[in-house]
């Protein structure tokens, strides 16, 4: 984190610990100059490799729990972005959903922050309490509820 946000380490949901890029050079398959601005875990790179290199269906006693995500990648769109796909990522402390722009974390020794990336790329803001914004935090709370 190099002091961003008071922080050294890696272990907290601000974009630069969490959001790391993820590079791929298929040229077959991948697009030259593709960007995808979908939110995606480790969790997704088995099943999205392994479809990438043509794996058939895996045996049923071999379950991933990500998303493959190898339509996106190999589709056409220069830039693309599932804006409905809702992506979690958890700490000991904290559970974060991430959708689109949105990220919600919710923590047992924080209170919560909801960060729209749209319009506050630094996550300097919580837009919890932002009347604007009750509709996405009601969708990603359910969505952390759910998937608790």
């Amino acid at each position: 984190m190099l002091g961003e946000h008071g922080q050294l380490d890696k272990g907290t949901p601000y974009e630069t610990s969490a959001g790391v890029a993820f590079i791929v050079k298929y040229p077959r398959q991948v697009p030259k100059g593709k960007v995808i601005e979908t939110a995606y875990s480790t969790i997704d790179f088995a099943p999205t490799i392994l479809s990438l290199m043509g794996v058939p269906k895996l045996p049923s006693n071999v379950n991933f729990q990500g998303i493959d995500g190898s339509v996106e990648l190999t589709s056409d769109q220069t830039v693309s972005l599932n804006s409905n796909q809702i992506v979690f990522s958890r700490s000991w402390h904290w559970v974060a959903a991430i959708k689109s722009a949105y990220k919600l974390i919710i923590s047992d020794i924080h209170e919560a922050f909801l960060f729209d990336l749209n319009v506050d790329p630094e996550e300097l803001v919580n837009f919890i309490d932002s009347p604007e914004h009750q509709a996405v935090k009601a969708e990603l709370q359910a969505a952390v509820a759910e998937n608790a």
